[in-house]
């Protein structure tokens, strides 16, 4: 879990992630257990919460992408599409080796609507997406 339960405003579940609403004002993305992808139908549930929890103001959002096995062109353009509605600062959570190089290589072929930065750990995330 990257969130403490004294950090969670709100929370809902999609099809296959945990979405969490933090009293600092982040949004977190996290796989339910089980869960390796996502797809259009629960990125699109997911954005439409996003939206209503972002109506007064563009939040920072995090994604843990540790525990993602797949990720289709259909759903990174979705997310690049879209990302600029609800979020403002945009950081992710990767496993060390091979998913940072996937995710330069895809940073640099469509570079993201809002800042995006990659990190190791959660805390340094939060830091990062909490600075002015």
């Amino acid at each position: 879990m990257i969130n403490k339960e004294s950090d969670i405003k709100k929370t809902e579940n999609s099809n296959v992630a945990r979405l969490v609403l933090r009293y600092d004002g982040i949004i977190t993305h996290e796989l339910l257990e089980g869960k390796y992808k996502t797809d259009i139908e629960s990125l699109s549930q997911e954005l439409d919460i996003f939206i209503e929890w972002s109506k007064d103001e563009k939040k920072t959002f995090l994604i843990d992408s540790r525990n993602f096995k797949e990720f289709d062109t259909e759903e990174r353009l979705f997310i690049q599409k879209n990302i600029g509605k609800f979020s403002r600062k945009y950081a992710i959570i990767l496993k060390n080796g091979l998913s940072l190089y996937f995710f330069n290589v895809l940073y640099y072929f469509s570079r993201p609507t809002v800042p995006t930065k990659f990190f190791y750990k959660v805390d340094n995330a939060i830091d990062w997406l909490n600075q002015k």
